[in-house]
């Protein structure tokens, strides 16, 4: 995966269930900074990651947030 940037961290979160109980949980962020001509490749590679953790852990869902920005090292 062509990245010029990753940073991982531990989280928590909380979100609404199925059943409307909202529920609080520990969670892992990955931030990936991928210079905008590899953002297509990068993105499908990301699904596929998304669709196997689905796959495997059968979670309610799998957030995803696309923002651009503007880095310099």
């Amino acid at each position: 995966m062509l990245v010029t940037g990753r940073k991982e961290e531990d989280a928590f979160g909380q979100f609404r269930d199925t059943h409307g109980k909202i529920e609080r949980e520990r969670s892992h962020k990955v931030t990936l900074l991928p210079l905008t001509d590899q953002a297509g490749p990068v993105s499908r590679k990301i699904e596929a990651i998304r669709a196997e953790y689905t796959k495997l852990f059968r979670p309610e869902s799998v957030a995803r947030i696309d923002d651009r920005e503007l880095v310099d090292f």
